[in-house]
């Protein structure tokens, strides 16, 4: 969403510009997750990603993941979840084991 407010308005957020950035040699998990994510379920809120929906996506692009990888995407999808709930949400390092938040 702030990333949206960025290009939209040229204006950036303070919590955007203190975020980490993300390694080069990993970024293509963080883009894989926001793939993924972006077709996810839920009427009442977003939903956790599914095993099914995940191997879906992998394998329309013919991806064959190593288990590591597939273990980051869950985790950037508990931290994303948590994130929602957490009163300290927006905060760097907020989300579950991600720093000392």
């Amino acid at each position: 969403m702030l990333q949206d407010i960025y290009e939209q308005t040229g204006i950036l957020a303070y919590e955007l510009a203190a975020a980490p950035q993300v390694p080069e040699e990993t970024s293509y998990l963080w883009r894989w997750f926001c793939e993924i994510a972006s077709a996810r379920q839920g009427e009442m809120g977003p939903n956790p990603l599914m095993h099914g929906e995940i191997d879906v996506w992998f394998r329309q692009r013919r991806l064959v993941p190593d288990e590591w990888e597939l273990d980051a995407i869950r985790a950037l999808d508990d931290a994303y979840l948590v994130s929602l709930n957490d009163e300290t949400a927006g905060q760097i390092g907020s989300a579950r084991g991600m720093g000392s938040g």
